[in-house]
């Protein structure tokens, strides 16, 4: 252990001075720190204060200031193609927005919200790191109106596609209104919920002896059905290189 020594500045007041082996106002050595780094990549950094006698806050301050570091040095310029999502941060719909590079499914950027604020916040965020919103040529994401004028206004060339599985959550609401329309006239048996719901290679083989009599007894419900089938096979197929 080495006391680092400390200044007195007529100015400033008292400093510590500047030592080769340690981060200023770290607390711990260089080679600590890379120790600390190593042990939080293979288990809780709970796991690695208990085994260092350290407090947790101290780590966490350590591995914040490294991953702050790196992140600005990230350099984005090839970023072509992203993919907008949101996610509970919290109970109590507490959201943030994520932005990922479609290619690297790497995570480029992460902002509490989920409005057209937050594309303007990764626009903005693009040009720290050697990019500009104007190379996007596409955006993936939900139907949020708030996302979709964001994305118009922020990343004016960029193409804007909504993700599969809203799509495939649309037409499964769909289908299960022409349902409950067949509920309501009572002409569908017990049982016939989980016959219909869903992709029939789930199904038991009585819920697609089931879903195949009541398609072939009421056309329209059949009709419901294979329009949702026939939009999962063409969004199962769709080429990724033609979206490039």
């Amino acid at each position: 252990m080495a006391r680092v020594p400390r200044v007195d500045c007529p100015e400033h007041g008292v400093r510590l001075a500047e030592v080769p082996w340690a981060s200023a106002g770290s607390g711990f050595t260089l080679m600590m720190e890379a120790v600390i780094r190593m042990l939080s990549q293979e288990m809780p950094v709970s796991q690695v204060a208990e085994m260092l006698k350290e407090q947790d806050t101290r780590l966490w301050r350590i591995l914040e200031h490294y991953v702050e570091k790196a992140y600005r040095k990230e350099d984005w310029s090839g970023v072509k193609r992203i993919l907008v999502d949101e996610t509970s941060r919290k109970r109590g719909h507490r959201y943030v927005t994520a932005v990922t590079d479609a290619e690297s499914r790497k995570l480029l950027f992460l902002v509490e919200g989920k409005g057209k604020e937050t594309l303007e916040a990764f626009a903005k965020e693009m040009r720290e790191h050697g990019a500009d919103p104007e190379q996007i040529g596409l955006i993936c994401m939900d139907m949020s109106p708030s996302y979709i004028a964001g994305a118009k206004e922020h990343f004016r060339k960029a193409d804007i596609v909504f993700d599969r599985f809203h799509l495939m959550q649309m037409a499964g609401e769909a289908v299960d209104q022409v349902r409950k329309e067949f509920v309501r006239q009572g002409l569908l048996p017990k049982g016939s919920l989980w016959a219909l719901r869903g992709n029939e290679w789930t199904r038991s083989r009585e819920q697609k002896s089931l879903r195949a009599s009541l398609c072939a007894a009421y056309p329209r419900l059949g009709r419901a059905i294979g329009l949702r089938e026939a939009l999962q096979e063409i969004l199962a197929q769709e080429d990724p290189q033609e979206l490039r």
